[in-house]
């Protein structure tokens, strides 16, 4: 009589929250390159994504010699979570708790020149989970566990990150007719194209190369900010 094949369940590894350090390469998009990431060890319970948007003083630009207030707008994603570290040994592969928030500090505050914050990556799950890309804004440590020495051997992260999207300039300070706007440069741009599309007249190509102090309406590379001027101050 043959026996009957054993069925034996597969087990599915749990997916565990990861950190990396993220270099930003292209700001207008948001994109840019992640480090070898680090795996936490313990899952939060939960996480929080809240949406904000508004604006910001962007600073001054110069436009035909006269100083423009710019106001930065922008859309703003803040994740916020606990993170628990344990080093009672409860957890496999855990390393001690002073070195786990070491490594967990040195991805997310230390940056590569000073006062420079990195920006992060958090993944947590397949397509559909968590990705998230920020800096971190807040770092609150709670130690709950210690041993006889007074060393800690649980510690609770409260930590929030942003990630804030740029969407442009506006002026202030003129008046209603008139405009200070920033276009970002693209590749397979001209400056006659996007005088074109901004003014509707190609033909303000020189002056918009003289606010943005170009030697030649050639001299500009994708990713350049130009400054596009009120179409009330440029010359028919």
């Amino acid at each position: 009589k043959n026996q009957e094949p054993r069925i034996v369940p597969v087990q599915k590894q749990i997916g565990k929250l990861t950190l990396s350090r993220y270099k930003v390469t292209d700001p207008e998009k948001g994109t840019g390159t992640a480090s070898q990431p680090i795996e936490l060890r313990i899952n939060p319970d939960s996480f929080n994504i809240t949406y904000n948007q508004g604006s910001k003083n962007g600073g001054k630009v110069t436009v035909t010699n006269e100083p423009v207030q710019t106001v930065l707008q922008f859309n703003e994603e803040e994740l916020s979570m606990d993170i628990y570290f344990d080093g009672t040994g409860a957890v496999p592969g855990s390393l001690d708790i002073a070195t786990q928030i070491a490594n967990f500090k040195g991805h997310t505050l230390s940056g590569s020149t000073p006062n420079e914050i990195n920006y992060v990556q958090l993944q947590w799950g397949g397509a559909k989970g968590l990705n998230f890309i920020g800096q971190l804004t807040s770092l609150t440590l709670n130690y709950t566990l210690f041993d006889l020495a007074g060393d800690p051997l649980r510690a609770k992260a409260s930590v929030s990150f942003v990630s804030r999207i740029r969407e442009g300039f506006k002026s202030t300070g003129r008046a209603d007719n008139s405009k200070t706007t920033i276009h970002v440069f693209k590749a397979g741009d001209s400056l006659p194209g996007v005088c074109y599309k901004m003014y509707g007249d190609p033909t303000y190509y020189p002056q918009v190369a003289a606010a943005n102090k170009l030697s030649s309406p050639t001299d500009v590379r994708p990713g350049d900010r130009l400054v596009m001027p009120p179409k009330n101050q440029l010359r028919s």
